[in-house]
């Protein structure tokens, strides 16, 4: 196993300057800090974090909690990919991410309060929530007032939170145009009344590029990609019933948009000749649709580093102020639209 004085052989710095560059503590040249994290990766370093925290008396662990529905709810690829960019982030600095599963249903309650609470108990540097319902947001507050730094995934925009935005609205505004770009006119939203803000990024398109607003709202489903792909497809008769010229549809996600995809060619509609669609989210399923979707992707591995970059903000500053980074959506042009 790698130690400290392998590093700094491979480096040529001293020991000295090269615990200050892993521990990110007193002064580092920047060309010092970049040799230092290379060999890190290239050696596989692991600190003995169970060594630092006796002789510094403070933690090296990061809780990350993963907000889901309920115990049945999967930590999906999109979940991970931002676990992997805070890991990726963490490593070199010394610390480590802890996960949990958090619930934020309301009948799991008093198993997140306990779950909460044996987590402030064991004081991390810090907690990272990757999402922000009414738990996340409670549970923020509390750690905040323990004395514990925390960020969470924002997707509302709210500047109450230290955060990292993801702008939803940026992402399904720069669809809309897109599909205005090839000539679709007849353009449909198709989104749950939470949607809040990417209906906000459709009607913005909308009025700039001057067509009505079109929206249907997708029937309420029962969980399971079957019922979700069922949604789908009754979504799709339900557009086609409401709006018989529309010529393209921006779905609230990759399984409605799947689910709408299926229910359009059922119908004899051809995608994306007669409607174009696109998904959001980007998720694995979009790759092997038929046609592949076009859709939205957030970057969940930067994503995770920005958390994580960020919380360390929090953890090694006096006072860093409000943080709140912005995180830009991107199309991915494939050939449902």
């Amino acid at each position: 196993m790698a130690s400290l004085k392998d590093i700094a052989v491979r480096t040529g710095l001293s020991m000295n300057t090269v615990s200050r560059a892993i521990r990110r503590s007193g002064y580092v040249s920047e060309r010092a800090r970049k040799l230092v994290d290379a060999a890190v990766r290239d050696l596989n370093y692991q600190p003995n974090r169970a060594a630092q925290s006796l002789r510094s008396n403070r933690s090296y662990e990061i809780a990350v909690i993963n907000m889901v529905g309920e115990p049945s709810s999967n930590c999906d690829s999109m979940a991970m990919d931002k676990v992997f960019g805070i890991k990726e982030y963490l490593a070199p600095k010394s610390y480590e991410p802890n996960m949990h599963y958090m619930y934020s249903s309301p009948e799991y309650s008093r198993e997140s309060e306990k779950l909460f609470n044996n987590i402030l108990r064991q004081k991390p540097a810090g907690i990272i929530f990757l999402g922000e319902d009414a738990v996340a947001m409670k549970f923020y507050t509390q750690a905040e007032q323990a004395g514990i730094p925390a960020i969470l995934v924002s997707y509302s925009g709210s500047s109450e939170y230290d955060s990292v935005y993801v702008d939803r609205k940026q992402g399904v505004y720069d669809g809309v145009k897109y599909l205005a770009s090839q000539g679709r006119r007849n353009i449909v939203f198709a989104g749950q009344d939470n949607c809040r803000q990417r209906f906000q990024g459709y009607s913005k398109a909308a009025a700039e590029i001057g067509i009505p607003l079109r929206v249907v709202i997708p029937p309420a489903g029962t969980g399971g990609l079957e019922a979700v792909s069922e949604t789908g497809r009754k979504t799709a008769a339900e557009i086609l019933r409401e709006y018989p010229e529309t010529d393209a549809v921006i779905a609230y996600s990759d399984y409605l948009a799947a689910g709408i995809m299926n229910g359009f060619q059922t119908m004899g509609r051809r995608i994306p000749e007669d409607i174009a669609v696109v998904g959001f989210d980007n998720r694995e399923l979009a790759m092997f649709c038929f046609p592949p979707l076009t859709t939205i992707a957030q970057p969940n591995r930067r994503l995770g580093s920005l958390l994580a970059e960020a919380l360390l903000t929090k953890v090694l500053s006096e006072n860093p102020g409000k943080i709140r980074i912005k995180v830009k959506m991107e199309l991915i042009v494939r050939k449902s639209a």
